[in-house]
């Protein structure tokens, strides 16, 4: 996508290294482009493999979905100037906020992926699945696609593929980057969970039955989500509020959830969460034992820790010793933790706090605030909200 002669490669690679104590006197190609004084080059050499990778400063732009040529030459000597890159977020001074223990910047409303349905992160890579059924891939904040699948109800990534389960019980395998796509029938109605185990993608749907590498019979009522726990052993959850425990063809069901199961993990141990407030924890001796902590959702920390959330209360919960850590007089039903770190919605509000010293900042927004996430490394958050999503940077202190 970049065109460089060997002079500004050298240039690069001078600038890079020059405070590696690498020799600076040696000697550059005499052909450059347009004839240019050598001069230390203003992008380095992580800017330039980036900007090459997503379009931006190269030969073409993306602009609206479409890939476009740009008519302005690129130089490594001046920052580019086009109709496209005014709009670039590191052209902006958006204002941020910051605490002892981080920093937020770099707000930015992403407001092509309006109404936002679901979306996961790989990376610094985001796909975002629209209401009205558009899937887009964006690098950070820069759009690279959109396709619309009709009758989406979830979606997973992984670096490879991006996987869309359908209300029909397709499930579609879709390549970003040579832009095809294989659908596979596995179930007959909506999908309800999507993950990839083992390069093996494990699915279940409100048919009553779990895919993996085959089609697994769990009940007539539903399942609402699936975890792996060995290679034919999984838990469920399912519609009439009841817990499966299915292995090497038989399926166990544990009572005691009174109201619909809305979380399900599996880290060690099975937990789960319903809309009555109840914790139920499966063992891995298939003890299944329910405690009520008055929560009805929960974000894994670890194997012994969760965040449960969406009734009155955040509460920080040891599981292996039974006992609440840390309760905080919060409603919410958008969370999500990085480490020791958790971001939530209120109304209005993005807060995101530090689970050791209890710090936390609190960023306005236009909308009210819906589902969010952190990406892989934490370093970003996006933030749903009625309207657009915003994109965040956070640096840790």
């Amino acid at each position: 996508m970049l065109e460089l002669t060997e002079s500004e490669i050298e240039a690069l690679i001078e600038n890079h290294h020059k405070n590696k104590n690498k020799p600076k006197d040696r000697e550059l190609h005499k052909e450059a482009v347009d004839k240019e004084p050598m001069r230390s080059p203003v992008y380095s050499l992580k800017d330039i493999l980036g900007y090459g990778l997503t379009y931006l400063y190269a030969k073409e732009h993306l602009r609206e979905g479409k890939v476009m040529p740009c008519e302005e030459k690129f130089s490594i000597f001046k920052k580019h100037s086009c109709e496209e890159s005014t709009k670039f977020p590191e052209q902006q001074a958006p204002r941020s906020y910051k605490s002892s223990f981080a920093e937020l910047s770099g707000i930015q409303e992403i407001t092509k992926a309006r109404d936002s349905l679901r979306h996961c992160w790989i990376g610094h890579n985001l796909a975002i699945l629209t209401s009205d059924f558009n899937l887009q891939g964006y690098f950070k904040r820069e759009l690279l696609f959109q396709k619309r699948f009709e009758n989406s109800s979830i979606m997973i990534a992984t670096f490879e593929k991006i996987y869309i389960g359908l209300c029909t019980g397709e499930i579609v395998y879709f390549d970003p980057i040579g832009q095809n796509e294989k659908i596979e029938k596995v179930h007959t109605d909506l999908i309800t969970s999507l993950c990839v185990e083992s390069g093996n993608l494990l699915s279940s749907s409100m048919d009553g039955t779990i895919f993996y590498k085959k089609s697994i019979y769990i009940n007539s009522q539903g399942v609402l989500a699936v975890k792996l726990i060995a290679d034919d052993k999984f838990v469920c959850s399912c519609e009439d509020n009841t817990i499966a425990l299915h292995e090497n063809g038989d399926t166990k069901f544990f009572g005691g959830h009174k109201n619909r199961i809305k979380s399900l993990t599996y880290d060690k141990v099975a937990v789960s969460t319903s809309l009555d407030g109840v914790m139920g924890v499966l063992s891995r001796e298939g003890a299944f034992e329910t405690t009520e902590i008055g929560c009805s959702h929960h974000k894994r920390v670890n194997a012994h820790q969760i965040v449960g959330y969406g009734k009155s209360e955040i509460v920080v919960y040891d599981v292996s010793s039974k006992h609440a850590d840390q309760r905080i007089k919060e409603t919410t039903q958008y969370l999500d933790v990085h480490e020791n770190t958790v971001a939530y919605t209120r109304d209005n509000r993005l807060r995101i706090r530090d689970m050791r010293s209890n710090d936390t900042i609190e960023v306005p927004l236009r909308a009210k605030g819906r589902d969010l996430s952190f990406s892989e490394l934490g370093d970003m958050v996006l933030v749903c909200t009625d309207d657009s999503p915003f994109m965040v940077d956070l640096k840790y202190i």
